[in-house]
């Protein structure tokens, strides 16, 4: 193993190769923060006994959650097919369907788990960055900036 080399995960991590890793550090990061993009139709609305699901972090709470949504639209069902009615309305609970709930509280449930690997990554980030020479840091720098302007439009 040369002197700037280092073994990660089985592969030479070569500092001459810093930009390499940097941007599939940045790619993972983004991977997991495209989970937090919330459904704008579950954005601001509680969900009755949890609250708002951005403020939920633990994975049981989310499954609890979820377990709400599957009893509750289980009993309007059925209770709809006991009352003989031919035209159902869709169930929702503050105006969004339970399909809705069910797949921002998955999105949300991958943010929660993820939380402890998005630090360890953007600590990585860090140090990558400064491993970069000048020229390598501004085109990291020219990506960071297209990808924010990329968002605004």
């Amino acid at each position: 193993m040369a002197k700037n080399e280092l073994m990660i995960g089985g592969e030479a991590f070569k500092i001459e190769n810093a930009a390499e890793y940097l941007k599939k550090t940045e790619d993972a990061i983004k991977a997991i923060k495209r989970a937090d993009d919330e459904d704008e139709s579950v954005k601001g609305k509680s969900l009755p006994g949890f609250g708002e699901l951005s403020s939920i972090t633990d994975t049981s709470d989310l499954i609890k959650a979820y377990s709400s949504i599957l009893g509750r639209e289980k009993a309007y069902n059925e209770a709809a097919q006991e009352m003989k009615l031919t035209k159902i309305p869709d169930f929702k609970i503050e105006g969004v369907t339970a399909d809705t709930w069910k797949k921002a509280i998955l999105r949300r449930e991958v943010i929660a788990s993820s939380s402890a690997k998005l630090e360890r990554l953007e600590k990585v980030k860090v140090i990558m960055t400064d491993m970069l020479s000048k020229e390598e840091k501004q085109k990291a720098k020219l990506r960071e900036l297209d990808d924010i302007l990329g968002e605004l439009s």
